[in-house]
């Protein structure tokens, strides 16, 4: 399944880079996060707990950060397993930042999550309404961090 997103910030590229590179500082915008560990600058891990249909998963998952461009690209690669055996997630995304003007950046979003397990039978139709109910969520939540500051 592939997710696409494309949204306006009132904040300066270098503001977006250094907030959405922090595990710690981007995480809370994440709907469900319970937990986040840093291993390193490039890895860490969350516990995230959502419901998908009338499931409720608690999915640990590592990301990796396998590319940076600083302030404007960066993939990262996330698995993801549930903690009561309801599926697993794979997910490869890339994050482009492009300033429009002094103090406005576009942030665009690519994400191709493969979903395997109970998860997978809910079907493309439901996964897809519900990774865009928590996809809205998670950039009011960024817009707000950001503009806020």
């Amino acid at each position: 399944m592939l997710i696409e997103e494309k949204f306006t910030v009132n904040a300066p590229a270098k503001k977006i880079w250094d907030f959405i590179i922090n595990p710690e500082l981007i995480g809370p915008c994440v709907p469900g996060l319970e937990k986040i560990d840093v291993l390193d600058e490039n890895t860490y891990e969350t516990v995230v707990k959502v419901k998908v249909g009338f499931i409720k998963v608690k999915m640990k998952t590592k990301t990796v950060i396998t590319e940076k461009d600083p302030p404007r690209h960066m993939k990262t690669v996330s698995d993801g397993k549930d903690a009561l055996k309801a599926g697993e997630v794979h997910q490869d995304m890339t994050v482009d930042i492009k300033e429009i003007s002094e103090n406005v950046s576009e942030i665009s979003y690519s994400a191709n999550i493969r979903i395997t397990g109970k998860l997978a039978t809910f079907g493309e139709k439901i996964m897809r309404s519900t990774t865009k109910k928590l996809s809205d969520q998670f950039i009011k939540n960024l817009k707000a961090k950001l503009e806020e500051q």
